[in-house]
């Protein structure tokens, strides 16, 4: 290795997969179902009194999943549902949730102007093909370098 750079550990964690990350500051979202959750936390998303479902600053997102586009209109709504399905294949809150998952992705998806029907349609493919995203087996492994 050359004189330009010594690493400082010899190995590297990584997880691939994902195409988004919250920049600069943390965003909330009121789900006041998620109440009863209030105190789960993990390194990038954290469940507040009241059901504040807070993203963290570094949380990430793999935007819209299947055969789909990421718009400006399915970003929001992809991050929280990505944080939702990471707290269920965790345990951290039940698996039951699944369906609510899909039906706050389809309405702040509308909220933020997309398509009635793009948003529908979405979801309706959620309920029928997401239920493996929300196993503990489903969870992003993680790689090393070198």
């Amino acid at each position: 290795m050359s004189d330009l750079i010594t690493p400082q550990q010899d190995i590297m964690a990584y997880v691939e997969g994902f195409k988004y990350q919250l920049s600069d500051k943390e965003i909330s979202f009121l789900i006041p179902s998620l109440s009863p959750y209030a105190g789960v936390k993990t390194d990038w998303i954290e469940i507040r009194a009241g059901g504040l479902l807070v993203l963290k600053h570094g949380f990430a997102s793999d935007g819209a999943s299947g055969p789909t586009i990421d718009t400006p209109s399915s970003m929001r709504g992809s991050f929280v549902h990505d944080a939702l399905f990471e707290l269920m294949r965790k345990g951290l809150i039940p698996r039951s949730f699944f369906l609510l998952a899909n039906e706050i992705i389809r309405e702040m998806c509308i909220k933020d102007d997309m398509w009635r029907w793009r948003a529908n349609a979405w979801k309706e493919m959620l309920d029928r093909f997401g239920h493996k995203n929300v196993m503990a087996s489903h969870r992003r492994q993680v790689k090393y370098a070198p």
